[in-house]
């Protein structure tokens, strides 16, 4: 993503799955996977623009996703939500209605 890391990421295996979280000069990475159902809730808040296409690639190299339903949220200006779907590899934008 191109941003600076404040310090080392962090996670810990707790009694639901994994929790990590890394700070970032422009805010936060998070992440959060359930071993009941091997779900992963994945969030990044950025306030320096980033490539979501690869930032999806490199999650699924180390994840190897299934399919995702993805939330993207820009607040740059008044908030703008666009919504994504990954499955096979392909990253599809939704088109809202």
């Amino acid at each position: 993503m191109g941003v600076q890391a404040l310090f080392e990421p962090i996670a810990i295996n707790g009694k639901y799955g994994f929790t990590g979280i890394v700070g970032i000069v422009t805010s936060h990475i998070a992440f959060h996977f359930f071993d009941s159902d091997q779900s992963l809730h994945f969030d990044v808040y950025s306030c320096k623009e980033f490539d979501l296409k690869a930032l999806i690639k490199f999650i699924d190299r180390f994840w190897q996703i299934e399919k995702a339903d993805i939330l993207f949220i820009k607040r740059d200006q008044a908030p703008e939500i666009e919504r994504y779907a990954f499955s096979q590899s392909i990253l599809t934008r939704e088109v809202q209605e």
